[in-house]
C-alpha cells in the first residue's frame, strides 16, 4: 500500500523547518504555567466558593441542598393574586 503523500509532505516540512530552540522553550514555559494555574484553580476554587457562601451568612450544607433548575426545565411562575 502506498504512503499518504500529505503525511510524507508533512514529514519533509518538519525536517526542513525546525523551530528555534528559544521559541520551543518559551512555548513549553507557557504550557507549564497554564498547567500550574489549572491545578491551583482545581484545588482552591471550590473552597473559595464555600468561603464566600459562608461570608454571606449561609452554610455549605444549605448550598448543597439548594436545587437549581435545569436549562431545559421551564420556570414555575407563582399564581397572580
Amino acid at each position: 500500500m502506498s504512503r499518504n503523500s500529505f503525511k510524507k509532505l508533512a514529514e519533509v516540512q518538519e525536517e526542513r523547518y525546525q523551530p528555534p530552540p528559544e521559541l520551543e522553550r518559551r512555548v513549553m514555559a507557557r504550557v507549564h504555567l497554564l498547567y500550574a494555574m489549572g491545578k491551583a484553580a482545581e484545588l482552591y476554587l471550590p473552597q473559595l466558593v464555600r468561603m464566600f457562601v459562608h461570608m454571606l451568612g449561609s452554610t455549605a450544607e444549605q448550598l448543597d441542598q439548594m436545587r437549581f433548575p435545569e436549562k431545559d426545565e421551564p420556570e414555575k411562575k407563582p399564581p397572580n393574586r
